[in-house]
């Protein structure tokens, strides 16, 4: 059928005509100009009654009967808009069996020209909308247009039995009309993201209708209501401390659908129903979420889709500071409380909410107040219900010990918000914030404050950290003369807030990239395989296409000592993270006894914190080495099955401790001995990796299931003479490096390099020893001569080695 046809057909024709002449922005200017001119005018004609131009005064009246017919005019083409039948049809989506779609659908398909629904689309106003949201332009929209070459026709999925909504029609799009969907490739729209576009713009439109209809029975219901309360008590005392939060909000009943703690609030209003001891303790570290909660009950009270036991209750907020701050000592405190609590059970309509129970404990136990005895006999009465907030840590160190409030008091411990659901916090709360600052936020860079947000700042409740986030990049984005927020845009704020790289690869980062092994060589000699190794997880990481929930790599670093398992980590913090800070070392050696874990992660019975706990925090961001892992306590190496696997642990408060931004590298000397005799047998032993795990799990220095969990078990060679070599020219230069900020000049010469690699290394402990022999036999004479006078700035100095020398090594200056 012909589109226009079926848009003659529908019973939702009339509305949509006049709506296309009358939008909302018309209509609203329409109010707005005849309102302002019918005020004039009432100025104008009150000015000329009183002055000698009143003969002008009849005729100014009589334009302001004509502009007083205007704006009534406005205002009944308004509330017609607001009947129940375009109400329905907008905000609620009640639909007659005859409806095929929805009335924004209907918008666009009125749009149609010659049956190409994408074009409508995009021509339409939501269709602009939509794409703005993705970050198109007008411009964009309008290019695209005019290059996308001959309009696709195909056959909308109308359903007799279902009606066709806004997402639905642009995901059928989206899948059958090619060039849109490359188009949107091009710009680095997903579906998935343009259907969540989608969403948001009918949510706006839904919203925004929804509030003008001021006289619908739920918005009534929210105003104070005459003689409501008359018959319960009077509170004058608790009102001095408390906000009553049933007139506090401004809010859409819309919310109700995308609320993901609808368990908690339904057990909350299980646990109030009661008849007797009806507390409960809201438990989660998060504020805001606590209150999200409460929030979410009040709204349901408001609207009267709370139980019946509930429908005529007024929740209050103690303010616990504002009352402690009151008093200053025990008796004046106490008298007020039994006041309070007297006046709330008198009520008998109160559900109090406290808003932090622990600190009003502590608080009252500072001045010598029994507060549990004093409101015991309120938690087991059936005239007031009690709600107490608190973080995780003030419920397991403060209120879960007392056993007087564990009989008395349920508890609901609050689940983090799902990342949709922060998303969708992010939708309401930009609204206000882009009217305000003229800003437009697209959905892909909300997508990335929720995500970015989660990943880089671990340490507070991820939907607190979104909003921060969000706020933060406000004031960021107006000194840079933004006026779309983007994705790019909120990755260049964490890229400059974190110093981690997200985002679009930068050029220099990209070729440091690439040129990876070669720059690690540079400090690193020989152990290829560990290099590419290491190299290849790090390019994956920052190419998306590693798991996320893990850390950005994990490797067990196995070899005998000496042969650059330590010094590999350094480099690679240095050559990919800027600075050699960014390496977090523990020597695991230092933890083998029982309390080994309580070190790590801290302890909840002493309160000690975790060293691992605090070091990360602190180091979000770079390489985590763990020294002679094998020598740690085997309770410890439990906890890295879960850090290898999930990417956090979680410390004594049970606050989780990312670990997901680090390279973790475990170096290892289990199994050396077998690594040395793989190398005389002239077998290499990265070949026989799986003879060397299963020579470590019989020995019970690791277990399978640990060293499964590592990204890659990478052997470590015993070094060769050649190799020993490079090493000693290496550090020998560092020293010359040294010196020549002293204005001495130090010669490398072969015959030093192969002294210090003879002489100061060992099978055993492999290079280690050669900076303990430069230290001795180089440094030293340099040391002895400077302060000898010998050797002074500008001096050239050098080394010759013999073995009819005394000390092999003797320091010639070649010039003073």
């Amino acid at each position: 059928m012909n589109i226009a046809q079926l848009v003659k057909n529908s019973p939702l024709y009339p509305i949509l005509i006049l709506e296309s002449v009358l939008s909302s922005r018309v209509r609203s200017r329409l109010i707005k100009i005849s309102g302002s001119l019918f005020i004039a005018l009432v100025i104008l004609a009150a000015f000329f009654s009183f002055s000698r131009l009143a003969v002008w005064a009849p005729k100014v009246w009589g334009l302001i009967f004509i502009s007083s017919a205007f704006y009534a005019v406005a205002k009944m083409i308004e509330f017609y808009f607001n009947s129940s039948y375009y109400f329905d049809n907008v905000v609620l989506n009640r639909y007659q069996p005859g409806d095929i779609f929805t009335f924004t659908v209907g918008r666009i398909l009125l749009k149609v020209k010659g049956n190409d629904v994408l074009e409508g689309f995009l021509n339409s106003h939501i269709g602009r909308r939509v794409l703005k949201r993705c970050g198109l332009s007008d411009r964009a929209t309008n290019d695209f247009l005019k290059r996308r070459g001959p309009a696709v026709f195909y056959k909308l999925p109308l359903k007799s039995d279902e009606v066709l909504k806004l997402r639905d029609l642009v995901k059928f799009l989206f899948q059958n009309d090619s060039a849109f969907a490359n188009w949107l490739a091009e710009a680095g729209i997903n579906e998935a993201e343009l259907i969540g576009a989608v969403g948001w713009v009918v949510y706006e439109i839904e919203y925004g209708e929804y509030r003008k209809r001021w006289w619908s029975e739920s918005n009534l219901a929210r105003l104070p209501s005459i003689a409501k309360d008359w018959g319960f008590g009077n509170t004058s005392t608790l009102d001095q401390y408390s906000w009553d939060l049933l007139y506090g909000l401004n809010y859409s009943s819309l919310d109700y659908e995308y609320s993901t703690h609808s368990d908690e609030i339904a057990q909350i209003e299980n646990i109030l129903s009661k008849q007797r001891e009806a507390n409960v303790f809201v438990v989660a570290d998060s504020t805001s979420e606590r209150m999200d909660v409460i929030w979410h009950l009040v709204r349901r009270i408001q609207d009267g889709v709370a139980p019946p036991a509930l429908e005529y209750k007024r929740p209050v907020l103690f303010n616990t500071a504002v009352f402690l701050s009151h008093f200053k000592d025990k008796s004046t405190l106490e008298i007020e409380l039994l006041k309070i609590l007297a006046e709330a059970s008198r009520a008998g309509n109160l559900i109090l909410v406290f808003d932090n129970f622990a600190g009003l404990l502590q608080g009252t136990t500072i001045l010598g107040t029994d507060f549990v005895s004093l409101v015991y006999p309120a938690l087991t009465s059936n005239t007031i219900q009690i709600i107490g907030l608190a973080s995780n840590d003030d419920f397991h160190h403060v209120l879960e010990t007392n056993a007087t409030l564990a009989t008395t008091f349920d508890r609901i411990f609050i689940r983090p918000l799902p990342e949709e659901s922060i998303i969708h916090n992010l939708e309401q709360t930009v609204w206000q914030i882009e009217k305000k600052n003229r800003l437009l936020f697209t959905y892909p860079a909300l997508l990335e404050i929720a995500r970015d947000a989660n990943r880089y700042f671990t340490e507070s409740d991820s939907g607190d950290k979104a909003v921060d986030l969000l706020v933060e990049i406000i004031p960021w984005a107006k000194s840079r003369g933004y006026r779309v927020i983007d994705q790019t845009e909120v990755e260049e704020l964490v890229r400059t807030k974190t110093g981690i790289p997200v985002g679009e690869l930068q050029p220099a980062e990209r070729e440091n990239l690439m040129a990876l092994e070669k720059n690690l060589h540079g400090r690193v000699v020989g152990q290829d395989e560990a290099i590419l190794a290491v190299s290849n997880a790090l390019r994956r990481a920052r190419a998306g296409v590693r798991n996320a929930e893990r850390p950005i790599g994990s490797f067990l670093f196995l070899g005998p000592t000496g042969v650059g398992k330590t010094e590999t980590s350094k480099a690679l913090a240095e050559v990919m993270f800027g600075q050699a800070t960014k390496m977090i070392r523990l020597d695991m050696s230092e933890y083998q006894t029982p309390d080994a874990v309580d070190k790590l992660i801290g302890s909840f019975t002493t309160g000690q914190p975790g060293i691992l706990a605090d070091l990360v925090r602190e180091n979000p961001y770079g390489v985590l080495l763990l020294d002679e892992f094998e020598k740690t306590n085997h309770d410890v190496l439990n906890i890295f099955l879960q850090i290898l696997d999930e990417g956090f642990f979680s410390d004594k408060t049970g606050k989780r401790v990312s670990l997901r931004n680090l390279i973790i590298i475990a170096t290892s000397n289990a199994g050396a001995d077998l690594i040395w005799q793989m190398v005389r047998a002239g077998t290499k032993p990265q070949d026989k990796v799986d003879e060397l795990v299963n020579h470590i799990v019989e020995a019970g220095t690791f277990k399978p299931e640990l060293l499964n969990r590592f990204d890659a078990v990478v052997v470590f060679y015993p070094l060769q003479p050649d190799e020993l070599n490079q090493i000693a020219r290496l550090m020998l230069n560092k020293l010359a490096k040294r010196l020549l900020t002293q204005g001495v000049t130090l010669e490398v010469n072969d015959l030093l390099v192969k002294a210090v690699a003879e002489l100061g290394a060992n099978e055993v402990f492999g290079a280690r020893p050669m900076q303990r022999f430069i230290q001795d036999n180089v440094e030293q004479q340099v040391a002895d001569a400077i302060i000898q006078g010998t050797v002074k700035s500008g001096s050239v100095v050098e080394f010759i080695f013999s073995d009819d020398l005394p000390d092999k090594l003797k320091l010639l200056v070649k010039k003073t």
